[in-house]
C-alpha cells in the first residue's frame, strides 16, 4: 500500500514536472529545481569593464565610468567602483552622484573621514537630494550621532511627505 502511493506520488511530480517544461511555467526555477537563466551567468561572468576606445564626449566618458562602477559594486569590488567613480571626479568635481557612491563605498571600508567628506560635499551639491540625505541621516545614526541623524530626517520630511 504505501510503496503504491510512493510510485502515484512520484508519477504525479513527474507529469507535473513535464506539463511545467512544455508549457515554459517558470515559477518551478524559484525552488532551485531549474538551470540558471542565460541572462543571470552573462551578469555574472568577469567581463571586461572598461571598454577599448574612449568615448566621444564628456558626458559619454561620465556615464562609462558611472555603470561600470556600478558593476564593480554590485561585485563587491568596493576598490574597483572608487577607482571609476574617482574618474567621474576627476571629469567632473561636482558630481553629486559619484560623490554619492563614494561617501557609500568609503563607509563599507570604513573609512569614516573620507565618508563624512564625500557625503557633505554631495549635499552642498544637491541638497534636496532626498535618497542622499537619507543615507547621511543613517550614516550619522551608525556612527551615534542621533542628533545630526534626527535634524537629517526632519529637512527631509519638510521637504517632501514621501521621505
Amino acid at each position: 500500500m504505501i510503496k503504491m502511493r510512493f510510485a502515484k506520488n512520484f508519477v504525479m511530480i513527474g507529469l507535473l514536472g513535464i506539463v511545467c517544461g512544455l508549457t515554459g511555467c517558470s515559477s518551478w526555477k524559484s525552488w532551485g529545481l531549474g538551470t540558471e537563466s542565460r541572462s543571470k551567468k552573462l551578469w555574472e561572468q568577469k567581463a571586461p569593464v572598461a571598454l577599448d576606445t574612449k568615448p566621444d564626449t564628456r558626458q559619454a566618458q561620465i556615464d562609462l565610468a558611472l555603470a561600470a562602477g556600478r558593476q564593480l559594486e554590485s561585485r563587491l569590488d568596493y576598490p574597483g567602483a572608487m577607482k571609476r567613480y574617482q574618474e567621474v571626479l576627476v571629469l567632473d568635481k561636482k558630481h553629486a552622484l559619484a560623490h554619492h557612491r563614494m561617501a557609500i563605498l568609503a563607509t563599507r571600508m570604513s573609512a569614516t573621514q573620507q565618508a563624512q567628506e564625500h557625503f557633505q560635499t554631495a549635499l552642498s551639491i544637491t541638497p534636496k537630494d532626498d535618497a542622499l540625505t537619507a543615507d547621511y541621516a543613517y550614516w550619522h545614526y551608525l556612527h551615534g550621532n542621533n542628533e545630526q541623524s534626527l535634524e537629517l530626517v526632519k529637512q527631509g520630511l519638510a521637504r517632501s511627505a514621501g521621505y
